[in-house]
Formats: structure tokens, sequence, C-alpha cells
């Protein structure tokens, strides 16, 4: 498996735990999902724990646009996260070389995104271009290469919009549930 990774220009590296599956994912490199739910999807979730080399200039996360074609749909500009769309902006505070949970929630084409268990931004003004899930999305891909390289330790997904409440118990990038508190309100 290391072999093929390599060849895809893929890195596994140590994470947050042995059996996390970490990786870098160097620019012009790109994770590829298919949801396989047949149809577009106006409603759902991830979660990632990455974290970023640099962050420097924007750094495409999520591509909904299936040819790349169009600017991604998330980013980190800076140390925040989100997108100048709908209303969204940028928020947070991300720290280079830390690892971080990323959890974005689309419902209903409007996202909200939250940042080691915090909302950082939310929009209420759907955008059925950039928050939709095709059959195919992409990772840490742009289609003018706004793009870092970016360590991802976790990858979650889930054809709902998860609650507030949910994610707080998700925790934060490492969280063990068999060990860690619960994130406070």
């Amino acid at each position: 498996l290391a072999a093929a990774l390599s060849a895809a220009g893929l890195l596994p590296i140590a994470g947050l735990s042995a059996s996390d599956g970490a990786l870098t994912v160097p620019v012009d490199c790109y994770l590829q999902f298919a949801h396989n739910s047949g149809g577009d999807l106006n409603t759902f979730s991830f979660l990632m724990d990455i974290r970023p080399k640099s962050l420097n200039g924007f750094n495409a996360i999520f591509q909904s646009h299936v040819d790349n074609d169009e600017d991604g749909s998330l980013y980190t500009s800076g140390k925040m996260i989100g997108i100048n769309s709908s209303g969204l902006g940028y928020g947070g505070s991300l720290v280079e070389g830390k690892w971080h949970r990323v959890v974005f929630v689309v419902n209903e084409n409007c996202m909200s995104v939250f940042l080691d268990g915090l909302k950082v931004v939310a929009t209420f003004t759907a955008n059925t271009d950039k928050w939709i899930l095709h059959d195919v999305a992409w990772l840490f891909c742009d289609d003018n290469g706004e793009e870092g390289t970016v360590d991802i330790a976790e990858l979650r997904y889930w054809d709902v919009a998860l609650s507030s409440a949910q994610i707080k118990s998700l925790g934060f990038a490492g969280f063990d549930t068999s060990v860690d508190a619960p994130l406070a309100d």
C-alpha cells in the first residue's frame, strides 16, 4: 500500500494515532471522494483532521465541481477557514503545523464550518453551486492552483447535517472518546 500511495504522490506519515492512516497531500496531488448515493446531495457533513504546512494565501480544502473548473468551495485563508460566498466569510484561528479538526456541514445548500468543535462561520443563504455534493468531489483541489501541502489524519462523511451537539461530541483532532471529556458548551 505504501508503494501505491507513494506512486500517487501521497506520503504516509505518523498521525495522531497509530491507526488513523495519516497522509501528506502535496500541491498538485488531490483526494477524490465518491458518495455512491446516486444523484446530487444538498445536505451532508464532512469531518477532517488536518495539519496545514503553510497558511500563506488561499489553500483549497473542498472542491464540489467534478471537473475542477471553478473556484473551490472551502479554503484556508491566512489563519482562518471559510469562503467569501453567500455571506459565509472566514473565521477561526488555524495554527501552522498544528492538527485541527474541521467539520463542514451543508444543510439544504447552506454551509456551517466548525473548527476544533466551535462554529466559526455559517450562512443561511443557500448556494446551489458551491455547496452541493455531486457524485464526485475533491479535497485540496482548486481550479487555478490555490493549494497548499496539508497532512490529513482523519476523514469522515455523513449524508446528514450534523447538529452542533453532535459536532461537540466529536471533539478535536486526536480526541479519544474513551479518555477525553466532551467539549464544554
